[in-house]
């Protein structure tokens, strides 16, 4: 399986350009056990960090090991945030996404393709 460095990036700087707050206040030491939530994963599924079928409970190590190094916590916290404000399960809101041009889900490619 492959995790998509290139989209975990642009994430980060897309919540990065609208996190208020110093550069320093946005790394942080990556907790030992830290959690992806169903929501995370649903975001980067639709994002493309990595295809619809992948089993993140199997591959958490290599997700984890593919964002970059401090940047863990800062990353799934606005995931979850972004889940729950734009990118819900239902119904999601692409059109004042941020990120929706870098999205496979709103793009239609990948396992999004009907």
């Amino acid at each position: 399986m492959m995790v998509r460095l290139d989209k975990i990036l642009h994430m980060i700087t897309c919540f990065k350009s609208v996190t208020p707050g110093l550069e320093d206040d946005q790394y942080t030491t990556p907790p030992i056990d830290i959690d992806i939530s169903i929501d995370s994963e649903r975001v980067m599924k639709r994002m493309g960090v990595f295809k619809n079928n992948f089993d993140v409970k199997m591959n958490r190590a290599e997700i984890v090991d593919s964002i970059p190094y401090g940047r863990e916590e800062f990353l799934l916290s606005n995931l979850i945030n972004f889940s729950k404000d734009i990118c819900t399960q239902t119904d999601p809101l692409c059109v004042s996404c941020t990120m929706n041009v870098h999205c496979d889900f709103h793009n239609k490619k990948n396992d999004w393709v009907n």
